[in-house]
């Protein structure tokens, strides 16, 4: 990918490649991401931001209290 396509980084996404991303730097030039440890920053980053998800798309069931 690098050689060929000019890749500068690497983002596998699967959590098959969970935990690999430190051993397959050792053999090419560039980054590459972790998809499980770039989800859990974007979750931290996300929680730090105080952002949920949109209540409008994801709304409450009819019925259901709201917690306030």
């Amino acid at each position: 990918m690098v050689e060929e396509d000019g890749a500068d980084v690497i983002v596998t996404t699967c959590m098959g490649f969970f935990g690999l991303s430190e051993d397959l730097m050792k053999r090419v030039p560039i980054p590459i991401v972790d998809p499980g440890w770039a989800a859990v920053r974007m979750a931290e980053t996300c929680v730090r931001m105080g952002m949920s998800h949109s209540k409008q798309t994801y709304a409450y069931p009819k019925g259901v209290q709201r917690e306030s």
